[in-house]
């Protein structure tokens, strides 16, 4: 079997109370170098749940007013990739490249250059197409 890379991207995943959810979306994310759970006070096992993943846990507290959770954890987190994904708790990535043809990814990230970290909304990527990302952008 292939060793696959990590791929260089943070996977935030905001929650509150997700417990029966957040174990199906963290399983699949072992491909990607960073996986945090942005946490709003769940009051069952979804903080458990996350670590027993591997899954760092950050607890956020909203005071009404913005930034709200995923603008928080941007503003407000140590982000060492240069790309960030974002997955609420009940969706996962799936082995399928859901972005579609490479040269869709290309396009998009194109739209992104020179922007700095990107926040992407798609799926995974094989190592060919990262490399293809890291062209465009850097």
């Amino acid at each position: 079997m292939r060793q696959t890379a990590r791929l260089p991207v943070t996977v935030a995943i905001p929650t509150l109370s997700e417990e029966k959810l957040v174990g199906l979306c963290l399983q699949r994310l072992s491909r990607f170098e960073r996986v945090v759970v942005v946490d709003s006070g769940s009051t069952d096992g979804t903080v458990e749940v996350a670590r027993a993943h591997g899954a760092e846990v950050v607890n956020f507290h909203w005071n009404g007013q913005f930034p709200k959770k995923r603008n928080w954890f941007l503003r407000n987190s140590q982000i060492s990739t240069p790309w960030v994904l974002f997955l609420d708790a009940d969706e996962f990535v799936d082995e399928v490249a859901l972005c579609g043809p490479r040269e869709r990814v290309a396009e998009r990230l194109a739209a992104w250059k020179g922007s700095g970290i990107g926040t992407l909304i798609c799926g995974t990527w094989d190592v060919d197409t990262l490399r293809t990302m890291a062209e465009l952008v850097l």
